[in-house]
């Protein structure tokens, strides 16, 4: 199963799109055989200025998923530095190489 959420790492993450990543860990949370799970929540590198809900969007659904053999939250390594996991947490939280964007200047020596 693959879900997709479009701008959880947007400076202003809308509730239109926070409402589909809750929904997607409250369908988890009702699987009661469930026992291993790894989730990578994958932006692209992380803005300057983190949103300010950043930690209570990416974090805070998962804790309504029980305790399992082996949990891991995923997040891109620009993004971890604004993350923590609370003690004794339900997950553990890991990291993967961010998925940089290339931007292409060009000065009007391009033309020559």
């Amino acid at each position: 199963m693959e879900w997709e959420f479009v701008n959880l790492g947007a400076s202003v993450i809308t509730a239109e799109h926070r409402q589909l990543y809750h929904d997607m860990w409250a369908m988890l949370a009702s699987m009661p055989n469930l026992r291993h799970l790894k989730i990578a929540v994958v932006a692209y590198e992380c803005p300057n200025l983190a949103p300010s809900d950043l930690q209570e969007v990416w974090l805070g659904p998962p804790k309504q998923v029980g305790k399992m053999d082996v949990f891991d939250v995923l997040v891109p390594q620009s993004y971890a530095t604004y993350l923590r996991v609370d003690e004794g947490s339900n997950f553990t939280l890991g990291t993967f190489p961010d998925i940089i964007t290339e931007v292409s200047c060009f000065g009007s020596s391009a033309n020559v």
